[in-house]
């Protein structure tokens, strides 16, 4: 079926061993991720230019196979041809019939689409490139249906999952990972914050997982230096700073009254209003930051003595 600049195929035609070309792991991704299985029907949607969520479930809705939102996957995997710093395919899924969605499976050397704005920007684009591919949800097998796994027993790693574009270091995320304990199969999926590009970050030489144990390390060291720094900056006595910065407060005030009374040109009473009002730079953003300065140093507040450091010396600043 054609239709304008989308049209539809039927199983392992045309556009299955074009994205193939795009990336051979496209089809073993998605079965791991989602459960597809490529032995039973499906089919691929191309569309080459700009495109409506609407018209893809249009098109999939004219298919022998009149698949909806409600009865079907929709797979989406798009670029942007004229893109100079990424001509990969990126992909998402279709969550209702007016938005993707932004789900937390990974296909390896695939990048996600994190971001439904990422999406709508590259589907309006003449340029851009799309597949669709569909499968019933009765046709879904379970993804990656493994034990639970226990981290006190040892383990060997037989294959590792990445998120994210693998031909890049950087961007490189390990995601989840296949392991054996000798009789049984099982999966270790997580998400941490950061990238973690390294499996002897997470499983040891001994066969022991380690990450869990060294994110919550690394959570509890954080928090007690958060807390370490909070006490240091609640004992400090900042008076002697606040004390100092009223003084300036009202020299410049008396200044500023001073030079109004004497103001008899248009010039000298547009150049005070620049002092007092000059975006936010001028004496009225001092007061007003010196005084939420002062009601948070009074009500401890600060988190620690640097943010404090950084405010005294803004609000001195603007008053120079």
């Amino acid at each position: 079926m054609k239709n304008n600049n989308i049209s539809i195929e039927y199983g392992k035609k045309t556009y299955f061993n074009e994205l193939l070309t795009e990336n051979k792991k496209i089809f073993s991704g998605l079965h791991a991720a989602f459960g597809y299985d490529f032995e039973l029907p499906f089919h691929i949607i191309k569309i080459e230019g700009k495109y409506t969520i609407n018209q893809i479930l249009k098109a999939a809705g004219q298919a022998g196979w009149t698949y909806t939102i409600k009865n079907a996957l929709f797979a989406i995997f798009t670029k942007d041809c004229n893109c100079t710093w990424n001509k990969d395919l990126s992909f998402c899924t279709l969550e209702s019939e007016k938005t993707i969605d932004i789900n937390h499976r990974y296909i390896d050397g695939i990048d996600r689409i994190s971001h439904k704005g990422t999406f709508n920007d590259i589907r309006k684009k003449d340029a851009a490139i799309t597949y669709v591919i569909i499968q019933n949800k009765k046709m879904l097998s379970v993804p990656n249906n493994k034990p639970e796994i226990d981290i006190n027993n040892r383990y060997n790693a037989t294959s590792v999952i990445y998120s994210g574009n693998t031909r890049y270091y950087y961007r490189k995320n390990i995601h989840n990972i296949d392991l054996s304990d000798g009789n049984k199969e099982y999966k270790y999926q997580f998400q941490y914050n950061g990238y973690i590009n390294n499996i002897s970050d997470v499983i040891d030489k001994s066969g022991y997982i380690v990450i869990a144990k060294k994110e919550d390390l690394k959570m509890r060291s954080a928090a007690l230096r958060l807390d370490r720094q909070k006490a240091v900056v609640d004992a400090i006595d900042y008076s002697k700073e606040i004390t100092e910065l009223e003084e300036i407060i009202t020299k410049k005030r008396t200044l500023l009254a001073a030079e109004l009374a004497n103001a008899i040109t248009y010039e000298a009473l547009e150049g005070i209003q620049k002092q007092l009002t000059w975006y936010n730079d001028g004496f009225a953003a001092a007061v007003r930051k010196f005084e939420s300065f002062k009601a948070s140093v009074n009500g401890k507040k600060y988190r620690n003595a640097n943010e404090v450091n950084i405010d005294y010396a803004n609000i001195k600043e603007l008053l120079a």
